[in-house]
């Protein structure tokens, strides 16, 4: 899964939207049978889980960007309202990261994808919609070295 998270984030980044969103509708489908499988995610609880959250929330966001540069040099409307509920899923996977599920109330800090939903329903001149280009320095399943 972060082969694939990192592999659309290359072609994003290169302005290849076409291909980069092939890899964040795969990326998303696995991660929507991973869900599926678990059930319930409880991310502030299991670490496991959190790790499954950030990347959806990550892909997410990643092709709800990708489908909006689409869309914008379409003019596919069809494509813009994909791109929006993507930045939505997003922005519920963030929730779920941020929100503490005992007082359920939210940390700070920002977030992505509702500055993208932001700009795409009231554009700015100065802001373009962006993806998170950080990616695991390891691949899913792998164990990370140790001294």
């Amino acid at each position: 899964n972060h082969l694939l998270l990192a592999m659309g984030n290359t072609l994003s980044l290169r302005g290849d939207n076409y291909a980069a969103q092939g890899y964040y509708e795969r990326l998303t489908d696995s991660l929507d049978v991973v869900k599926a499988q678990k059930g319930l995610l409880l991310p502030q609880v299991r670490a496991d889980q959190a790790e499954i959250v950030d990347l959806y929330m990550k892909a997410s966001n990643n092709l709800g960007v990708t489908l909006y540069r689409q869309a914008r040099r379409t003019g596919s409307s069809g494509l813009n309202a994909e791109a929006m509920v993507q930045l939505s899923t997003s922005m519920r996977a963030w929730d779920a990261m941020t929100r503490n599920q005992v007082t359920m109330v939210r940390l700070g800090g920002s977030n992505l994808a509702e500055q993208n939903m932001k700009y795409m329903s009231h554009p700015v001149p100065d802001y373009e919609p962006a993806i998170y280009t950080d990616i695991p320095r390891i691949l899913s399943g792998e164990e990370e070295l140790t001294q």
